[in-house]
């Protein structure tokens, strides 16, 4: 009997043993898979610093608006699995739209992705500055949804002072695939981003800067210097004139004498802002060439054509009038201006004879009464 109640007790505490080794063997598992989790989380999220850190790099280098969304939405693609992404921009400085999508599918989505925005149905999203996930996509939700599966779906407004000026859309055709830690990726991205934006506005204006007028925003001397052979050359690829008409306000310092140096600088984006107007509307070049004196570049016209744009910068000019504020009194002020026009190849062979000869009518409008226009001619050295 004693033998029996030995065994039993052997085997009550084996089992007990038993018990508390399946205890133990549970809760290793356990921590196993929780470490495992861990892992799993750590390594995502380390991958995602990684990508951040190398986007971020990338995106700090990149100085053209362009450039810059071409690398955000090819790294987005390559290294978070989504399907497709789309980046659309709003640049308040050139009033613009700015357009990329990449998709893992097969389609004319850009195309499509520009007709949505045209179309406003994008306009909640940009009037929204909250962060939209659905990972359980009905695409009749979304019209801007074309001809791929979604799954899931993120679209995350791109902010400057609490003002939605872009949006950065991601799509996987999977459903349940983005969690609140992608959203704080691509928040993190969407940071990067306008940081680099900013800094491409700030380097297009220094850029710009260096080749527009500080008074007038038209092009400088040296940006017309620096690329007038560019433009003979284009001239002689596409087999086109060139023509330059060269201008400047008379009698001028008088004007300053008589209504003072601010009143001179009016006159002068007065020339500039017609000079400006008639060049967007001919597909040419202002320029304001030094103190009282402007270009206005024709492209692709002949004398002909360049005469007939060139009166119409002297009326515009002539007919504008200026107002002058002494006291309670005020006085209308009209300018005038003598005008060169010289075109290459019909009459310059170079680019150095096509300013000279330019500057040549413009002295001959000055010696012959000025408040004219003079177009060049072979037989123009004859009587200067």
């Amino acid at each position: 009997m004693t033998t029996v109640r030995n065994v039993e007790g052997q085997n009550e505490q084996l089992r007990r043993s038993q018990e508390r080794f399946k205890l133990i063997h549970d809760d290793v598992a356990k921590q196993k898979n929780d470490l495992e989790r861990a892992n799993e989380r750590l390594n995502r999220v380390t991958g995602e610093i990684y990508i951040q850190n190398e986007l971020l790099r990338y995106i700090s280098a990149a100085l053209d608006i362009r450039e810059l969304i071409d690398l955000v939405t090819d790294a987005i693609i390559g290294t978070t699995g989504v399907d497709t992404c789309s980046l659309v921009l709003f640049d308040e400085r050139n009033e613009r739209y700015y357009y990329k999508i990449e998709s893992n599918h097969e389609g004319k989505f850009l195309k499509q992705l520009v007709n949505d925005v045209e179309e406003g149905l994008l306009k909640d999203y940009f009037e929204n500055n909250h962060v939209l996930l659905d990972n359980h996509v009905v695409e009749a939700n979304y019209p801007f949804i074309h001809n791929r599966p979604v799954g899931s779906l993120a679209i995350i407004p791109l902010l400057r002072d609490s003002v939605v000026y872009g949006l950065l859309i991601a799509e996987h055709s999977s459903t349940d695939m983005f969690t609140d830690a992608n959203i704080q990726f691509f928040t993190g991205i969407s940071t990067q981003i306008t940081i680099a934006i900013n800094n491409a506005n700030l380097y297009a204006q220094m850029e710009e800067l260096a080749v527009k007028d500080g008074l007038t925003s038209i092009y400088n001397r040296k940006y017309f210097i620096d690329h007038i052979e560019a433009l003979v050359h284009q001239a002689d690829k596409k087999e086109k004139p060139l023509s330059i008409a060269l201008f400047d306000i008379d009698y001028f310092k008088s004007v300053n004498d008589k209504y003072g140096h601010l009143f001179g600088d009016e006159a002068i984006k007065l020339c500039a802002s017609i000079t400006d107007r008639l060049a967007r509307e001919h597909d040419g070049l202002p320029v304001r060439y030094g103190g009282e004196e402007f270009l206005l570049v024709l492209p692709d016209k002949n004398l002909v054509e360049a005469q007939a744009i060139v009166q119409k910068l002297h009326a515009s000019i002539k007919e504008s009038t200026l107002l002058y504020q002494n006291g309670e009194v005020t006085e209308e002020v009209h300018i005038d201006i003598s005008i060169g026009v010289s075109s290459y190849p019909e009459i310059a062979k170079n680019s150095q004879k096509l300013l000279t000869r330019a500057d040549n009518a413009m002295y001959y409008s000055k010696k012959h009464g000025r408040g004219r226009v003079t177009i060049d001619s072979k037989d123009l050295d004859k009587v200067i």
